[in-house]
């Protein structure tokens, strides 16, 4: 098929290549380059050569034309490139500039060598360039090789590689700044080769067209093109090695295209790599950007560019600086980036998760969860139980009343049973339950386990987008494996739940599987709003086997590893074959035992399935292990009436008593089966085997599933499975099994380690092969040693000889030979070395730490031989001598008692910890909040989102009402002592009303009949007439609803409303929210001013996650017809300030009250209120007169 593939790349002597050379490979012959006298031959090659051309300008110089007279092309072409060789004399020299074309398939030899001599003629050669180019045909790949000169053809050589860019003059173009001539390269430059690949299309085309092909090629490239994404090419494990050596690789032309195809797309656009790598991890650094980027470029100049493109692109976020040694300087942690994307997504996580844990209105009583609790410890009478008192408080926290719940549990713990118990407690609360996982057989796990109904996570947002199955107000949403959440899934999930008035638990342990995308969701929604921790495991049935699952989930893989190897449960054999091997030999043993158990209980030597199960990293193992434990069976006679099956990954043998394993979620239905009706399997649901064919004897396969259930189907209606012996780790997350055996290999982390042992019930077996761990020598020579930073080891002998032994005359120095933990002997020189061992207290066969420390300037006699005399004699110099420290870490005798306790240990234990210690443990941005970049970018996204402007209101609004309540005091004391004044001058008490909060609870009190007067009273005042104290409302609530019913509040009522339109999904509802908070007299200003900044969605509801649209032209318009000063000031400011015009009304409109803040009732008239109400006639309600 013809592709526009065109690559270009400079051949350059500072790349350590000749040009004679790159002549002789593409013509596949012998040349010689007469520079270096060194010949070069690639006649292997010939049979790829198709034709090969030499073409010229119209005009050749004589000494050129005298050079190629009469021979060859291949001749030819060694005689120009070997005159270039001579004319350049830079060391770095740029030779000649290669193009590599892929030709139309579509076209014979004849009609490509007849269009490529039309391009190169009319549109190279034309310009005075000499193009030497071949035609090769490689297994089907036609392509053109064509080399061409970077200089003009002169009478005397080569003319210049740069030449004077003239004007429509004919003068030469000067720079406005410095005057200088401009420049430009004679050969051309990137819009030159833009230009050749439109040429090169168009004069395809055409030719395409004269041979009556439709297909067409597109010079352009593809942002010109308007395509978006890109696409990676697989290498394979062959060409992925040789990369790692660094050796050349051969591409065809179709994979060449494709990948200059995707460099060309990240020139253009950069970004597209920060977006793929922002889906595979939250933050990341330079290395990882580096790696990224040399998946789709392997060209030096293209992967300068695009990374120097991407470290400066807008939507890189800096999270962390680099981070140096203060003394040294030496960086010793990387810079810490993430995307604008990423950081928005787990903004709007956390943020969602906050919410949520302030929702409250889910709880369940006490009696309802202690009733659920009963019900589940006694629902199998055969076998009743009690739950740990930890599993109940767990309980108690996933039935609370907030709105999110997380529950950390380690492997084994009983997160299942548990939730058993939370959903009866649910639904008879009434309350909807439903449960959810990434892995199908995850989720199949959940509902068979504790009731809930599941499906995958992938499932529900399909059904949620669609509007079926959606969430509603109340319901409870269960996440189990929550670990393996990616950022981008939790966000949009709790979203969801947010906007459903829904509640959601997650359920996890964030030491297992990582996210296969970006983030660690559940780590660091857990982080925020607490959570209920099982620290027990039960899966196990050997305490020393569940505390070995605890140390695996702290990460303290060595000490787990140690336990499982003082059972005797860690083998090790030489390869990898060889561990196969020995994996199969003890699972056949363990499967002739568990039918042997079969037939003791009575059920005739059947297997239930869970009985067993193989793990493996990579799915090139599992194949393997597959294959030989099926061969087992098959010598056994354990398998019968074996067919074959057409399976997603080609072509299978079943037979009855095969083990089976699904590998993709599925609902189908089997028309040869209809009765079983629509049938579901899970990804990584294991079955057996029990029939291959139906009553006529055509291919049906019949599976009991290892939950019990039986699936039937065809290769017709699904295919995606395999031999189910053995399975990945990832496919076992969530599986319990009596027995298993686990294939370390090197690219596992502590996080698969964890998984891969903590699947058993009764026992687990971990086999390594030497040649996955143990260290490779690198070309039979010794590792290298920091002497700076230490030599750790054995302290093998100490002595004195000749640093050179073939020095005679030289005296013999100190020296220490050190065994390190790889076997190697390492030799210290150093006359300061007897003086620290002999301060640090070791001895041969102590564990020690040797350390140069620097050195010191030493007088020395030096022996100095006269050159006329031949007599020697000394003379004393200055010279640098090493300062060596020594640090006992074990003496030999304590050292001899840790290899006899360590001797349970295997060979390989020591290099096996290291590679299963290593974490993959995933992070977010919100594990950097701390950090300046963070706060920096989220309070950018915050301004933009329009949120800050209520931080900067909040300051503005705290500072006026704080202002306000200073005068409203002063004048409180002014009040009270003209009061006391007035009491004094008319001679009677003038008595308080007391205050009372208008939130109280009151009830309308009727007038009191008068108490006759006791003698103890007799002679004091009393009221003539009793005064009525308490009222259905206090005063302050009545200046509050005057207030709300004034035609003024009416006014500002009516310019927040458009607002709140636009920003709240209940306006109604946001304006009543408001109005209370505003008209709160016992609110605190700062307070108030916090929330609201803090929290815009306290009056209810946004519309959507982004910052909405704001009518800010008509709320200005609005708020200047109003004459206060504070409504026009806070105009003007969110004016300037581009800010939100909520904030501006509620300035002018909510806090600027004549009746608001402390005045108190003293300052509460008539005149305030607008009102007659009798309760204001003659004197003030809140005084009793008496005499």
């Amino acid at each position: 098929m013809a592709i526009m593939f065109v690559r270009a790349q400079v051949i350059s002597r500072g790349a350590g290549r000749s040009v004679v050379a790159a002549a002789a490979y593409r013509h596949r012959t012998r040349m010689t380059d007469h520079q270096v006298g060194r010949s070069f031959s690639y006649r292997g090659g010939s049979p790829e050569l198709v034709y090969e051309e030499l073409a010229f300008p119209e005009h050749i110089p004589a000494w050129l034309r005298e050079l190629i007279d009469g021979s060859s092309v291949a001749r030819a072409s060694e005689g120009l490139w070997n005159a270039v060789e001579a004319f350049e004399t830079q060391a770095n020299a740029r030779l000649a500039r290669e193009l590599i074309i892929a030709l139309p398939e579509e076209l014979t030899r004849v009609e490509n060598v007849a269009l490529v001599r039309e391009f190169v003629r009319d549109t190279v050669a034309a310009t005075g360039i000499v193009a030497d180019w071949v035609y090769h045909d490689k297994d089907g790949n036609p392509h053109i090789h064509m080399m061409t000169t970077l200089r003009a053809l002169t009478e005397d050589g080569f003319g210049p590689k740069n030449s004077p860019v003239l004007g429509g003059n004919g003068e030469p173009l000067r720079r406005k700044n410095t005057g200088k001539i401009i420049y430009e390269r004679w050969a051309g430059d990137k819009e030159t080769l833009k230009a050749w690949k439109i040429a090169w299309a168009e004069t395809a085309n055409r030719h395409l067209a004269l041979a009556g092909h439709e297909i067409r090629l597109d010079g352009r490239s593809y942002a010109e093109q308007g395509f978006d994404g890109i696409a990676q090419r697989h290498l394979g494990p062959e060409k992925a090695a040789l990369a790692r050596k660094r050796r050349e690789l051969y591409f065809a032309p179709a994979d060449l295209a494709r990948r200059q195809e995707m460099a060309d797309r990240l020139l253009a656009e950069p970004e597209l790599l920060l977006k793929q790598l922002g889906n595979e991890r939250s933050t990341f650094d330079e290395r990882d950007i580096a790696k990224a980027l040399h998946r789709y470029v392997d060209d030096p100049a293209d992967f300068t560019n695009i990374r120097a493109r991407l470290m400066a692109s807008d939507e890189l976020v800096m999270l962390k600086p680099q981070e140096f040694e203060a003394e040294t300087g030496k960086a010793v942690a990387p810079a810490v980036f993430t995307t604008r994307e990423i950081l928005r997504i787990e903004y709007d996580m956390a943020r969602s998760a906050e919410v949520l844990s302030e929702r409250k209105g889910f709880g369940i009583s006490g009696a309802q969860v202690a009733a659920a609790v009963q019900n589940v410890e006694t629902g199998d009478p055969a076998k009743p139980f009690r739950l740990d008192a930890e599993q109940v408080d767990a309980i108690r926290h996933v039935t609370g009343d907030s709105g999110i719940a997380a529950v950390v549990g380690l492997a084994g713990a009983g997160k299942s049973t548990l939730l058993a118990a939370a959903r009866l407690a649910w639904e008879r609360k009434g309350r909807r339950v439903i449960g959810a996982a990434i892995a199908g057989k995850a989720a199949e796990g959940l509902e068979d386990s504790s009731g809930i109904k599941s499906r995958t996570l992938a499932a529900w947002e399909l059904a949620w987008a669609n509007g079926r199955d959606t969430l509603h107000r109340g319901d409870v949403l269960v996440i189990d494996e929550a670990g393996m959440v990616a950022s981008q899934q939790m966000a949009r999930v709790l979203d969801i739940v947010e906007a459903a008035g829904a509640k959601v638990v997650l359920v996890g342990d964030a030491m297992q599987l990582q996210p296969i995308q970006a983030g660690a969701a559940f780590r660091a929604i857990s982080d925020r709003i607490g959570f209920a921790e099982l620290a027990g495991v039960r899966r196990q049935r050997e305490e020393w086997a569940r505390e070995a699952s605890r140390l695996f989930a702290r990460g303290e893989i060595e000490k787990g590893l140690d336990a499982y190897a003082r059972h005797g449960h860690l083998a090790e054999a030489g390869t990898r074959a060889e561990t196969i091997d020995r994996i199969v030999s003890d699972w056949s043993q363990a499967r002739r035992e568990a039918i042997g158990r079969s037939v003791a209980e009575g059920r005739d030597g059947r297997l239930r399935g869970d009985e067993l199960l193989v793990l493996a990293h990579t799915n090139d193992d599992v194949g393997k292990l597959n294959e030989a434990l099926r061969a087992v069976m098959a010598g056994e006679g354990a398998l019968s009436d074996s067919r074959t099956f057409q399976t997603a990954r080609g072509a299978r043998g079943f037979a009855v008593g095969d083990r089976i394993i699904f590998l993709e979620n599925a609902r189908f239905l089997e028309p040869r089966a209809r009765s079983y009706g629509p049938q579901y399997v899970k990804n990584g649901i294991l079955g057996t085997v029990i029939s291959t064919g139906d009553k006529r004897g055509e291919a049906l396969m019949s599976v009991r599933l290892d939950n019990g259930h039986k699936v039937v189907f065809s290769e017709d209606s699904y295919r995606n499975v395999d031999h189910g012996y053995a399975a990945t780790i990832h496919k076992a997350q969530g599986t319990t099994v009596e027995r298993t055996f686990v294939l370390a290999t090197g690219m596992m982390d502590q996080h698969l380690t964890y998984v891969a042992m903590t699947r058993h019930r009764d026992r687990v077996d971990l086999y390594a092969a030497k040649e996955d761990f143990e260290p490779k020598p690198e070309w039979g020579r010794k590792p290298r040693v920091d002497h700076a930073a230490g030599v750790t080891g054995e302290l093998v002998e100490t002595g004195e000889a000749k640093f050179r032994p073939d020095d005679e005359d030289a005296d013999d120095s100190p020296y220490a030979d050190v065994r390190t933990d790889d076997g190697t002997v390492h030799r210290l020189w150093g006359v300061s070395l007897p003086k620290a061992l002999e301060e640090g207290g070791v001895s041969e066969g102590d564990t020690v730490m040797l350390r140069k420390d620097g050195v010191e300037r030493v007088k020395v006699q030096i022996a100095v031989v006269d050159e006329e005399t031949g007599q020697k004699h000394y003379e004393e110099r200055e010279v640098d001598r090493n300062i060596w420290t020594a640090r006992q870490i074990e003496t030999a005798e304590a050292r001899q008692d840790r290899i006899e306790r360590e001797s349970h240990r295997p060979d390989l234990f020591k290099p096996l910890v290291e590679r299963l210690s290593r974490s993959g443990a995933k992070t977010t941005t919100l594990d950097f909040e701390s950090e300046a970049g963070y706060r920096a970018h989220a309070e950018d996204f915050a301004r933009r989102r329009g949120l800050d402007h209520l931080s900067l209101a909040a300051a503005e609004i705290e500072g006026d009402i704080s202002r306000r309540f200073a005068w409203i005091a002063a004048k409180r004391q002014q009040v009270e002592k003209l009061w006391e004044r007035a009491s004094m001058a008319l001679g009677f008490a003038i008595e308080r009303e007391r205050r009372v909060s208008y939130s109280e609870v009151r009830t309308e009190s009727h007038p009191t009949e008068p108490q006759p007067t006791s003698g103890a009273n007799a002679g004091k005042a009393h009221y003539l007439i009793p005064p009525t104290t308490d009222f259905a409302r206090s005063l302050n609530e009545d200046a509050r609803l005057a207030q709300l019913s004034s035609p003024v509040w009416k006014e500002r009522e009516t310019l927040l409303r458009p607002v709140l339109e636009k920003i709240y999904r209940d306006p109604d509802g946001a304006l009543v929210a408001l109005n209370a908070l505003a008209s709160e007299a016992g609110t605190e200003p700062r307070r108030l001013a916090d929330d609201l900044a803090v929290s815009p969605d306290r009056l209810g509801r946004l519309r959507g996650r982004r910052r909405s649209a704001m009518p800010l032209r008509r709320c200005r318009r609005g708020l200047r017809s109003c004459s206060r000063p504070c409504a026009r000031k806070a105009v003007s400011r969110s004016s300037r300030k581009g800010g939100s015009a909520l904030l501006a009304v509620a300035v002018a409109s909510v806090f600027d009250r004549d009746w608001r803040g402390g005045r108190g009732n003293d300052d509460l008239t008539p005149s305030v209120l607008g009102t007659t109400d009798d309760r204001w006639s003659g004197a003030p309600t809140s005084t009793s007169v008496r005499f």
